[in-house]
């Protein structure tokens, strides 16, 4: 089998002969190939890949830091989207954690934008004072182009051009590395890694330009050498992404997002993603933290809470259009450990003031530390003792065998030496 595969994803199809050789039947299999990180050591000093602290209930995360900036939702943000602005103003309104989208520029830096596409403003050859917008893939675009041109969003082609402000915290695609050491520390991040994945009806969002273990390298990479004690998890709509950070490192925990049931969005062809069910049952088997889901289906159906929380897992949820004070406090009052909502401003329930859940402990506070606190604390200073990350020597590779079809995304995973 290694024969045939061509690239670290893909799909096969092998035959199947009987013993007399006479053709019976043909196996197809998709594959996903992860190999290890290179020049990183992630070993078992310090492990959050599946911790979560009993008291992290609830959390308030801002979605794209302070909120949507460019649909045509009435209470869009005035500050622009996935910026270093809009993840401060989050946190200053009380957020405990933000959400926020990664992907590569063209020269393989990590940077925070939601669209895979964006759009620059176009003069008319014949007619100076007609502009129109032009689309353009971001991942054909090194960080320094990026920076260089006057950025739109999609949905300003319907709604009109809106105009930010220009400093340096307002622009957009921030670098990952940036956000990581200028957002306070005690802040938590919840990066939305964008990759390419394949709709039911055989439509591609976006054809990935990068190798998929090429791109997760450098994000993880970002991360461990800029994290510090900061609490992170990563998330991803596409599962693939989702095991190859999960088997890549140990030091942060991943979320798969799904949009489940619902009248929005179209179905992924992946059927791992198609229901809260489904992936429950995905991340047990890869042992990932949990899922990431869509309010709507959480409000269809409330069962699915404890559906995720019976096997351990932890559950967060986004609320789509559903930004509203009211919506907010049902989703925690029903068991969801994070939800993710526009606007902190306006729609974040209590006190703007109050301690950030993750604000570490004081070492020296014993009388109001409990074991648990303390065993976090450990692994704290644990962390920031190993990081930044070293060197290390021969590795072995971890490649891992996504079947789908008659299999029903059964997994097979092979170590091996190989190159």
């Amino acid at each position: 089998m290694p024969d045939q595969l061509k690239s670290t994803e893909g799909k096969i199809s092998l035959p199947i002969v009987s013993r007399g050789f006479q053709p019976i039947g043909q196996f197809n299999a998709s594959y996903l190939v992860v190999k290890p990180l290179k020049d990183i050591q992630c070993d078992f000093a310090v492990s959050f890949a599946t911790y979560w602290k009993s008291i992290w209930k609830g959390l308030d995360v801002g979605h794209r830091g302070s909120g949507n900036s460019f649909s045509n939702l009435k209470d869009c943000a005035s500050i622009r989207e996935n910026s270093i602005a809009s993840l401060r103003n989050a946190f200053d309104h009380g957020a405990d954690m933000v959400e926020f989208d990664v992907q590569l520029s063209k020269d393989l830096i990590p940077v925070i934008y939601h669209d895979f596409v964006l759009y620059t403003t176009v003069m008319h050859k014949k007619k100076p004072n007609e502009k129109f917008l032009v689309e353009m893939p971001l991942k054909n675009l090194t960080l320094e182009e990026l920076h260089k041109y006057k950025i739109h969003n999609k949905h300003e082609k319907d709604s009109g051009l809106k105009e930010f402000l220009e400093d340096e915290d307002h622009e957009a695609f921030p670098t990952l590395e940036k956000a990581l050491n200028v957002i306070r520390e005690d802040g938590g991040f919840n990066i939305e890694v964008k990759w390419d994945i394949e709709l039911k009806d055989g439509k591609r969002e976006n054809n990935s330009a990068f190798e998929i273990n090429l791109f997760a390298d450098t994000v993880i990479k970002t991360v461990l050498a800029n994290g510090k004690s900061r609490p992170i998890v990563f998330s991803s709509f596409n599962p693939d992404i989702c095991t190859v950070f999960r088997k890549k490192q140990n030091q942060y925990p991943v979320l798969l997002l799904t949009v489940g049931i619902n009248t929005k969005y179209e179905q992924y062809l992946d059927a791992r993603t198609w229901s809260i069910d489904k992936g429950s049952y995905f991340v047990e088997m890869q042992d990932i933290l949990g899922i990431n889901a869509m309010a709507e289906d959480i409000q269809r159906d409330p069962t699915q809470v404890q559906l995720v929380k019976s096997k351990n897992r932890v559950l967060f949820c986004w609320t789509d259009d559903k930004n509203d004070k009211e919506t907010v406090e049902y989703l925690k009052q029903i068991g969801v450990d994070g939800v993710i909502f526009d606007r902190m401003d306006e729609n974040k329930i209590g006190e703007s003031g109050r301690q950030n859940r993750f604000t570490l402990i004081d070492p020296t506070d014993n009388d109001n530390m409990d074991e648990e606190g303390r065993e976090f604390l450990k692994e704290i200073i644990v962390r920031n003792k190993v990081s930044p990350p070293h060197t290390t020597g021969a590795s072995t590779v971890s490649s891992s065998f996504s079947f789908s079809g008659l299999f029903n995304n059964a997994s097979l995973e092979v170590s091996s030496p190989l190159s």
